[in-house]
């Protein structure tokens, strides 16, 4: 983007997009399979159950391993992965090659950064802080009570009327159907 770019801001995705987080999200769920008693997951199988939700990833993990639970077993066993990954929600997460790059270069062009996820808020912002904190992102939003998640475009308006600007000075950028589709 040149200085004279028509973009104003740049909302990105977190996981699969700037960083690459699935290590942590692979030993968050790895601590729900071990009190129910289940095999752990590899990094490679756990890609599979991502991009829906937390709780899916978990029913998807258990159902690989020919493990069925109540509903209420389930949310029990998503309490303790939400637990664990806050223990160490950016242990392992790193950015994705060209990444630190482009927020250098996108923020020497004074494009604003922001951040908009569909894993809870109280997990995105300590991993932007300890991982990209380097950077100025002026907006970083996760799924949190009251806020309507991707694919609802209400982070997107949010992020636009911070800035003071039209959706078509605004770029969107994500690694999902999810993202696709909140564009």
């Amino acid at each position: 983007m040149s200085k004279n770019s028509r973009f104003k801001g740049v909302l990105f995705d977190l996981d699969g997009t700037l960083l690459d987080t699935i290590a942590d999200i692979t030993h968050a769920i790895n601590s729900g399979l071990s009190v129910a008693q289940v095999e752990p997951i590899t990094p490679n199988e756990c890609k599979g159950f991502v991009g829906r939700g937390l709780t899916n990833a978990l029913k998807g993990a258990l159902e690989s391993r020919g493990k069925v639970v109540t509903p209420s077993r389930l949310e029990e066993l998503v309490g303790e992965v939400m637990e664990a990954y806050r223990r160490h929600p950016y242990r392992d997460s790193a950015p994705y090659e060209g990444i630190e790059e482009l927020l250098s270069d996108l923020t020497k062009e004074k494009v604003v950064l922001g951040v908009l996820s569909n894993k809870a808020d109280s997990l995105v912002q300590p991993i932007i802080k300890g991982v990209l904190g380097h950077h100025r992102f002026e907006f970083i939003r996760g799924a949190k009570e009251g806020w309507a998640s991707k694919p609802a475009p209400d982070g997107v308006y949010a992020f636009g009327e911070m800035l003071g600007c039209s959706l078509d000075q605004l770029l969107l950028v994500g690694d999902s159907e999810v993202d696709y589709y909140t564009a």
